[in-house]
């Protein structure tokens, strides 16, 4: 069984980790808010509600196991935090405009290291790329492991939302 935690305590505990240890992250999302968030050492699956584009209220938990259908997702480049010099920002650009290859221009940019936040917002940095956020159509598709986890912290995501918004719930649910 696991134990929910409001989304507003799991976070910050990621972006710590993120911020000691900025390699070996990867992060798979869903378009029902979904998330699955894999460190170098931890695991973390989430639901979010959003409120807005830059608000949400959800829930989370610690995963323990971390089976091999997630290893193979660890082939994926790294997500993380990637500053952007003026030509970089020109040629992705040009390569989403169809200029130039895409593929070549998004490899130089993800085959560098991700960086700390402190170090990217600290600094003059004035462009930042962040990801990359693999999509699947569903988690369940990944694992059965990840069927009650996810139906466990929906639960508890909606419950919440329901408790601190129950106006715009009723909208919803």
């Amino acid at each position: 069984m696991i134990r929910p935690e409001p989304i507003e305590s799991i976070i910050p505990r990621i972006v710590r980790q993120y911020e000691e240890e900025p390699r070996g992250w990867h992060v798979l999302s869903t378009p029902s808010g979904d998330w699955l968030v894999l460190g170098p050492h931890e695991a973390y699956q989430l639901r979010l509600v959003p409120l807005d584009p830059m608000r949400y209220v959800g829930s989370g938990t610690a995963i323990d196991d971390v089976d091999r259908v997630l290893e193979a997702t660890r082939s994926a480049p790294e997500f993380g935090l990637r500053p952007l010099n003026d030509s970089d920002l020109r040629r992705l650009m040009a390569a989403a405009e169809g200029a130039v290859a895409l593929s070549s221009s998004v490899e130089s940019v993800l085959g560098r290291a991700p960086r700390r936040p402190t170090a990217v917002f600290s600094s003059d940095v004035r462009h930042v790329l962040s990801g990359p956020v693999l999509v699947r159509p569903d988690l369940r598709s990944m694992s059965p492991a990840f069927s009650e986890v996810q139906e466990q912290l929906d639960r508890a995501a909606v419950d919440m939302f329901r408790t601190r918004f129950p106006e715009r719930a009723r909208m919803f649910f």
